[in-house]
């Protein structure tokens, strides 16, 4: 479903010189049911929306139907009714967005708030809501037009990010001899499955950001729906061509905080070409895991960040990137393997995956989830931003050289890149990204810190690193700690800033709220684990194993200068955390100093949402600004559902509810919804008990 530049039609206009490209059908399924007459009969004033609409069921009853449609990246990582909007709803694409519309006037009359979901990839779930609150899914937004003229594409929030590399590609495609073809592209970030509207008001990070810079820096205006139900169009800010109004709306949504002051429904890029970057060179190399491996790949990335803000740190061409990824989740039980039930002891995505593989996505590269054991991946790259063919010269070689110098590793075979070869842009910004719709399918536990310090050697920053990852994933064992333990790991690590980075630089032609543009280089460490193994045994405490692991990495990577890895505790809205290990709310207003460089940032965002959006219609959690004064700092949401009244008294369920086996207090069935209510702490009892 998501290869949508196979199901294109597109035609040239003579008259405007605009390639224009039709919205593909975005049904995911050949059942056209839904819950609407439901939701207008149940729910007074429920809008008759165009779109389908799933509808949370009743309590004591259930609606497969509308599980598997809140279904996204994070479902199975959050607390148990964290997700469950009263409902989705599939607002449907048309030229005056009446059901956006619609939403909007429903959620102010009812002061309940909409959550807006492009793609369902945020990692801490922020893209959905629950209590009263709507979800907006926006996959119909998808139309894609090229303008020949302006060097420019427009296209709708409902695009995933390769397909719409794909169908930009396709769309701008020049055929300049007999074997060679110019495409143009944007940059954009690295995973295929992420949806273009939370990605582009999260900065839109590639891997080629130090050379081409960020999604936003190629944006040149977008479209809004915002609260008063008004569609405005916000432009680049140029002198004398724009107003303070628009220029202030640019900065704020921007990378001030995803689908906060309103509904972006279209985007327009500038495009870059590939001959404007000849000569460029790509280099990958995957090595099998071992801390000695890892020790030194890591040294060479602290040599490069600390060397960064010279004059003769690294140039903007450079781009390099290490990551860990542990063992696949069969690692270690192949032998048995084919003797089991293939749909036996499967995770909630997993269950997804086989069961609604149109919501779940269309893998890239399934051999990925194939049994392997941890691996280290090297990606670099030299983007030649001078558009000088002659440019490649011996700096360039030795750079790729250097990363080859390891010693006692083991290479896994056909997975090196030669940068001898030239490579288009378009091409690398394909093969950088991950076809896959997840890293592995289980739940998770992330953390993703920026640094703006360029003194790790002195941290002693690889030494550590390279030994909390031995303490998850083993020393040299191929086998590795996997099957011991159930917790495997997906780790990466990133140059991108520095003082020829454009990440750094656009920033001064491009000013928005996003933070820490200023930053030398980023490390993510997502741990994941599973419950049970293949045979169906569960693993002792996995969770558990996890949030320790990561309670140890928070207190040594970040927050003081005896850190290892930065002074300052610096975070990214796309993968937003509290001080709490486990997964749940993050209350943007308390934590706000941790994803803006300046406090006056933040109060020209408390200020833009005052005045656009002063009834929080787009605060659906409290990962956003100002949704404490809608949500309290509890997160617990004022509304007519969740206030106590006559039938609804607030108190708590067993404290130990989730350890009892058969999951029953007082003898009856304990549902979902009620570990909804007790994750907000309130409980549905009946008047008469």
């Amino acid at each position: 479903t998501h290869n949508n530049h196979n199901h294109i039609n597109n035609h040239i206009n003579n008259h405007n010189k605009m390639a224009c490209f039709c919205k593909r059908p975005t049904t995911d399924d050949d059942d056209l049911t839904d819950d609407k007459e439901e939701a207008l009969r149940r729910i007074p004033g429920f809008p008759d929306f165009d779109g389908r609409v799933f509808l949370r069921p009743a309590r004591g009853r259930k609606n497969e139907a509308y599980e598997l449609r809140t279904y996204q990246y994070a479902k199975s990582s959050m607390p148990v009714g964290f997700m469950r909007p009263r409902a989705v709803v599939y607002v449907q694409q048309s030229e005056d967005d009446a059901d956006i519309k619609k939403a909007i006037a429903f959620a102010r009359e009812n002061s309940i708030a909409l959550a807006v979901r492009s793609g369902g990839h945020h990692t801490s779930g922020f893209s959905s809501t629950n209590g009263d609150n709507l979800q907006l899914d926006m996959s119909d937004y998808h139309d894609l037009s090229y303008n020949q003229v302006e060097n420019t594409v427009t296209f709708g929030v409902g695009w995933r990010l390769l397909d719409l590399h794909q169908a930009v590609c396709k769309a701008t495609e020049k055929v300049i001899g007999p074997d060679s073809r110019d495409y143009a592209f944007f940059a954009h970030g690295n995973c295929s499955h992420v949806g273009v509207g939370g990605h582009v008001q999260s900065g839109g990070y590639s891997m080629l950001s130090r050379s081409i810079g960020m999604f936003i820096d190629f944006v040149e205006s977008f479209r809004m729906i915002i609260a008063s139900g008004e569609s405005v169009v916000v432009r680049k800010p140029r002198p004398d061509e724009t107003s303070a109004e628009n220029d202030e709306m640019w900065f704020c949504v921007l990378g001030g905080s995803p689908g906060n002051f309103g509904i972006v429904t279209e985007v327009t890029a500038r495009l870059v070409w590939d001959s404007q970057l000849p000569e460029s060179r790509m280099y990958t190399q995957l090595y099998l895991y071992s801390p000695s491996v890892l020790r030194q790949l890591l040294d060479k990335v602290v040599q490069v960040n600390d060397h960064c803000l010279e004059d003769g740190g690294l140039a903007e061409g450079f781009n390099l990137s290490l990551a860990v990824s542990g063992a696949s989740k069969d690692w270690g039980f192949l032998p048995v393997i084919s003797s089991l039930d293939p749909s036996a002891f499967k995770t909630l995505d997993e269950e997804v995956k086989r069961e609604a593989p149109a919501i779940f996505g269309t893998e890239g590269t399934p051999i990925a989830y194939a049994p392997r054991p941890p691996v280290i991946a090297v990606q670099a790259a030299w983007i030649n931003t001078s558009g000088d063919p002659v440019a490649y010269d011996q700096s360039v070689k030795d750079f790729f050289a250097d990363l080859d110098n390891v010693q006692d590793a083991i290479r896994v075979p056909l997975s090196r890149t030669d940068p001898e070869n030239a490579v288009p842009v378009s091409k690398i910004c394909e093969e950088f990204t991950w076809k896959n719709v997840r890293e592995f399918n289980m739940p998770f536990l992330k953390r993703n810190y920026a640094s703006l310090d360029t003194n790790l050697g002195e941290r002693g920053f690889s030494e550590w690193m390279t030994e909390r990852l031995a303490d998850l994933l083993g020393e040299c064992d191929i086998f590795n700690k996997y099957s011991k333990t159930g917790v495997t790991v997906a780790a990466q690590w990133a140059v991108l800033g520095g003082k020829h980075s454009r990440l750094t630089t656009n920033a001064l032609t491009n000013p928005t709220a996003l933070g820490w543009r200023n930053m030398t280089c980023n490390v993510m460490l997502d741990g994941f684990y599973n419950t049970h193994n293949v045979f169906g045994r569960p693993w002792p405490e996995p969770k558990q194993t996890l949030i320790e692991w990561q309670r140890q990495n928070q207190e040594q990577l970040v927050g003081s200068a005896e850190s290892r890895f930065s002074t300052q505790d610096c975070r990214y809205l796309f993968e937003p955390f509290d001080h709490n290990i486990e997964m749940g709310q993050v209350n943007l207003d308390a934590l706000h100093a941790h994803f803006y460089n300046t406090e006056e940032v933040y109060q020209r965002l408390l200020a833009l949402k005052h005045k656009i959006d002063p009834d929080h219609i787009f605060t659906p959690n409290l990962f956003g600004v100002g949704a404490s004064e809608k949500y309290g700092d509890d997160g617990v949401p004022h509304s007519a559902s969740n206030a106590p009244d006559a039938t609804q008294k607030k108190c708590r369920l067993h404290k130990n509810l989730r350890t009892l086996g058969d999951h029953k207090v007082k003898g009856e069935p304990i549902t979902e919804d009620d570990l909804a209510l007790e994750q907000l702490g309130l409980y549905k009892v009946d008047p008469k008990e």
